[in-house]
């Protein structure tokens, strides 16, 4: 999957002055192979090798420990949250102090990044949604194998670099973590003193960043609030939900859950714009209890059976709700929501993404019908501009 990191909307509180010449996170383009992230800066490919020089270029009293977690944070990917991580996490937020100039974030590999904490607060960021996402990632599968591809990377760098360690000292903790202690590494208090306290998250999550700006500005409210989410197939909209339901506790309302049954899909439907989607039974059974204080429930409908499968259950307890999927900002729908995004791609990324995900015969249906019938949706109803927040 390939996604420029890119945003139409302010961002200057995502700005910063971290002594650094690592592009800043919006301006790195991603592409996703398996668990691992590759990141491109334009055309230009920003590996572990430019990460790692990077860093050694910012903080050239670094010590040991600190050159082998950097190395073990890219290999391994953020680990698992015990419960005195947790409260060492909310004591660290407590005591910082907001900084809205700091840069947000440093990005240190193609997989992850480091959230600046002081910047967060600055930014008005909740430290629960902070914590969510650098708890959410499990380990890589190949931590190991990249571990010991990074520790052979970082040994050579260091006969450049005149530090108060030596080669073979490196290498001998690098070992050590590489087998089964990396979660034990901390940095030194040189290190501490010249780098702001930050929290680990991966890069995967750098799209989610502007959407939370927006989320933050939303005041608070006695009935849940409610984000929707638009755009053309395969940008990224429920890859985007799914992220937000973790960081936000939200609950999700799928707008694939809503299309047609068999007996509506006529010739006359489809000439209707937005006629794609069952909008007659979403605002029966969600629009007009979306933003209740109440649990409710809406049927499914099963496109593999063609038929309706089950129930979904919508729990009261949940302060944020998130409506996902093409004809989410329907006009029939009005302004139900708080805050409104668009997602969109280009016409070469979208069918690369769509042969991929659903091969190469649905694609072509994809291109012949769903996708015109979508475009004139977004053309008919300026669902992308209507939009708070447009991503690509």
């Amino acid at each position: 999957m390939f996604k420029k990191i890119f945003f139409l909307a302010a961002t200057a509180l995502l700005a910063g002055c971290m002594s650094t010449s690592t592009p800043d996170y919006q301006e790195f383009s991603a592409r996703f192979t398996g668990e691992r992230t590759e990141l491109y800066h334009g055309e230009t490919k920003w590996d572990f090798e430019k990460f790692l020089t990077e860093e050694l270029k910012n903080n050239p009293a670094i010590e040991c420990t600190d050159l082998v977690k950097f190395c073990c944070q890219a290999a391994f990917g953020i680990e698992k949250s015990s419960e005195s991580g947790i409260e060492k996490f909310s004591a660290d937020f407590e005591k910082v102090k907001a900084d809205k100039k700091a840069r947000l974030i440093q990005v240190t590999s193609p997989d992850t990044a480091r959230v600046n904490i002081a910047a967060w607060k600055g930014a008005g960021l909740p430290a629960q949604w902070l914590l969510r996402m650098s708890v959410v990632e499990s380990e890589f599968a190949d931590g190991s194998a990249k571990m010991a591809e990074y520790t052979e990377i970082a040994a050579k760098m260091l006969e450049k670099y005149q530090l108060n360690f030596s080669r073979e000292e490196f290498l001998k903790a690098a070992e050590k973590c590489g087998k089964s202690d990396h979660k034990h590494y901390r940095h030194s208090q040189e290190y501490k003193k010249n780098n702001p306290p930050y929290r680990l998250i991966s890069t995967r999550y750098f799209h989610t960043l502007p959407v939370l700006m927006k989320a933050a500005e939303i005041k608070e409210k006695a009935t849940p609030k409610v984000i929707a989410i638009d755009g053309r197939s395969a940008s990224g909209k429920t890859t985007l939900a799914n992220q937000l339901k973790i960081i936000l506790d939200a609950q999700v309302i799928h707008m694939d859950d809503f299309f047609l049954p068999l007996s509506m899909r006529t010739a006359m439907r489809y000439e209707e714009a937005g006629g794609n989607v069952h909008y007659e039974r979403f605002m029966e059974e969600v629009l007009s209890n979306l933003k209740k204080n109440e649990a409710f429930s809406y049927k499914i409908f099963d496109c593999k059976k063609l038929d309706y499968n089950g129930r979904r259950m919508i729990w009261a307890e949940s302060r944020w709700r998130i409506v996902e999927g093409a004809y989410s900002l329907h006009g029939k729908f009005g302004n139900y929501a708080d805050l409104k995004i668009f997602y969109d791609i280009t016409p070469a990324e979208q069918m690369r993404r769509i042969n991929e995900r659903n091969g190469s015969k649905a694609a072509q249906m994809f291109k012949s019908k769903w996708i015109p019938l979508e475009e004139k949706y977004i053309g008919t109803f300026g669902v992308d501009k209507k939009a708070d927040l447009i991503i690509r």
